[in-house]
């Protein structure tokens, strides 16, 4: 059965560290681009979706607030109906970070996961997978990844553990390593990045 799908763009205009170490790449412009794409794309197969704080599409607004965490929980939570909310699947999308400025070897794509559900594991999985074969970047590590796993934990961020639904943080490339940004400015690299969410879709839940 497909899922209706909630599509978070992470981070604000000026979000701190956020960037490329030489300033060319700034995370938000490229979750941005992605989600634009991502969003038509996923219209164009037939998936319903919604898209927290759609205004952030407008390229015009040149100045973006990085709403909290837990605003962007509770706009997720306002799409989703409690009594079928495994229909849902909320993905935020992002790119990664090792420092703050430097240039740094780590790279790759990778699934942040709020819980260690076998199933969610599973699918979180084949979204890395996906999504390296379709941006030609490599898995970094073993494509899932957890964070803090304690409810209260700073480290396990809202925006996962208080979603009604199941829920991902696609990190797509690192924006402090250099391949990886090269990759990521390249004029295809949002549709690419789109096309393998749909292929995980199609797998998964078709």
């Amino acid at each position: 059965m497909k899922k209706t799908l909630i599509i978070d763009c992470g981070h604000g205009t000026a979000t701190i560290g956020k960037q490329s170490p030489d300033g060319t790449l700034r995370e938000f412009d490229n979750n941005r681009k992605i989600v634009q794409v991502l969003s038509k794309t996923l219209t164009v197969k037939g998936y319903k979706h919604f898209v927290l704080f759609r205004q952030w599409l407008n390229e015009a607004m040149l100045t973006v607030p990085d709403f909290s965490l837990s605003s962007r929980q509770q706009v997720a939570n306002s799409f989703v109906h409690t009594n079928n909310a495994k229909d849902y699947l909320l993905l935020s999308i992002h790119s990664n970070a090792n420092s703050m400025g430097q240039w740094q070897a780590a790279r790759g794509v990778g699934v942040w996961l709020h819980n260690t559900r076998t199933d969610l594991h599973f699918e979180a999985s084949n979204f890395a997978q996906q999504l390296a074969i379709a941006t030609q970047l490599p898995l970094h590590g073993q494509g899932v990844h957890y964070r803090n796993l304690a409810m209260n934990s700073p480290h396990n961020p809202n925006t996962n553990r208080g979603i009604l639904a199941d829920s991902m943080i696609l990190e797509i490339g690192f924006h402090d390593n250099r391949q990886d940004v090269e990759m990521m400015k390249a004029a295809n690299h949002a549709q690419n990045v789109a096309n393998g969410i749909v292929k995980s879709l199609e797998i998964l839940y078709n």
